[in-house]
């Protein structure tokens, strides 16, 4: 399993594909192994892509310590240098938008094109439904009660829509029990207190690279006022807004996603 160090960590890395490098960067908790199948094979017909365990999550290791979103972009830019790539498509989804937000500001001659997913420049999250409000109390309590059957229920009504886990819960029960390597109870604490500590919004006009900021329009754990936020703010930027669908909205609407990604980084 390749492996490379980078500043304080070993950081597991996978490349797939060959041409110019995309590089995406996960949300809370995810890994490589949560990288959507499909998306996958796309997206390494027409690119280098390069997928990784962020601090704290999979196969990357875990230092008890405080995070930031600026030391997560610092861990990506590392990767990049580790690598050879001068520079690269950036995606960042979620938690991984922000950090894809704080290398476009502070590396922009590492970005070639900037792809920010369901997320948003700062939390508090502004327009969180009391439905989600309470989703979230309940994840955290399970996860500190290490309840790991709530974890999954709160989190699959987080991140889709009810009619998508109605229509697809085998599958999706499925993929999270064919998870090897979870996040752990330490990135369960940090990553998320890095997310609450984050704020970029009044410095997304330094980011200079063209911008597609998408979301769906049903997402409960980034409403989508915040990338209509990020679309105004950000110079070169465009908004896509997936009808029905939820957080994870490029997994409900895979191919539509890949469509749309690849005619903007063409």
């Amino acid at each position: 399993m390749p492996k490379v160090k980078v500043n304080d960590i070993e950081m597991y890395y996978e490349k797939h594909g060959e041409g110019f490098p995309l590089i995406s960067i996960a949300g809370t908790g995810g890994t490589v192994e949560m990288f959507p199948e499909e998306a996958k094979k796309e997206c390494s017909k027409h690119f280098k892509l390069i997928l990784f365990d962020n601090r704290g999550a999979g196969r990357t290791d875990k230092p008890d310590m405080k995070y930031s979103m600026r030391m997560m972009a610092d861990d990506t830019v590392g990767l990049m240098d580790a690598l050879g790539i001068e520079k690269a498509h950036i995606m960042g989804t979620s938690m991984g938008g922000m950090i894809a937000q704080e290398l476009a500001i502070n590396y922009p001659e590492k970005v070639e094109k900037l792809i920010l997913n369901c997320t948003s420049c700062g939390d508090p999250l502004g327009g969180r439904s009391q439905e989600a409000l309470d989703l979230i109390d309940a994840l955290n309590t399970a996860a500190d009660t290490e309840n790991w059957k709530e974890v999954r229920e709160c989190s699959l009504k987080l991140s889709y829509t009810q009619k998508y886990i109605e229509e697809n819960k085998d599958y999706l029960l499925q993929v999270w029990m064919s998870i090897k390597y979870p996040t752990p109870q330490i990135a369960r604490k940090r990553q998320p207190k890095a997310v609450r500590s984050f704020d970029a919004c009044d410095r997304l006009p330094k980011i200079t690279s063209p911008t597609l900021v998408q979301t769906g329009d049903k997402d409960l754990w980034v409403p989508t006022e915040n990338s209509r936020i990020l679309d105004d703010r950000i110079p070169n930027a465009q908004l896509k807004i997936y009808k029905d669908v939820g957080h994870l909205f490029f997994v409900e609407k895979q191919s539509q996603f890949l469509d749309v990604v690849l005619k903007f980084l063409q």
